[in-house]
């Protein structure tokens, strides 16, 4: 049985108002060959979630209009989308947060 992974058979929905942050993680993934898509906002986001379903979902937690949190929790009500993983990418690190974080499903954290 052959396991490697081939990064190009996965997508990854970038999530991030600030288009510095998403341009950054957009060319890291796609140097490592993974399909990338972006969001700007959590509206966006689910969208986008709803239209391409994403192999994994990299997702602010700072957004205006829709936080991250908000988004998580719009996202696990869809069940066309609920069980796609996510991972909280932000500057937040202390405790609280990440137990918000957890407790909204993420599956982890990558601080910016």
């Amino acid at each position: 049985m052959n396991r490697n992974i081939n990064p190009s058979d996965f997508t990854i929905l970038i999530v991030d108002d600030n288009a510095t942050n998403t341009l950054l993680l957009d060319a890291i993934l796609k140097r490592e060959k993974y399909k990338t898509i972006i969001a700007y906002n959590g509206k966006e986001a689910i969208a986008k979630m709803q239209e391409l379903h994403p192999d994994l979902v990299l997702l602010d937690i700072m957004m205006p209009e829709m936080d991250g949190y908000q988004t998580a929790e719009l996202k696990a009500q869809i069940d066309s989308i609920k069980d796609i993983p996510f991972l909280f990418v932000t500057a937040l690190s202390d405790t609280n947060n990440m137990v918000k974080g957890f407790k909204a499903g993420c599956s982890d954290f990558i601080s910016k």
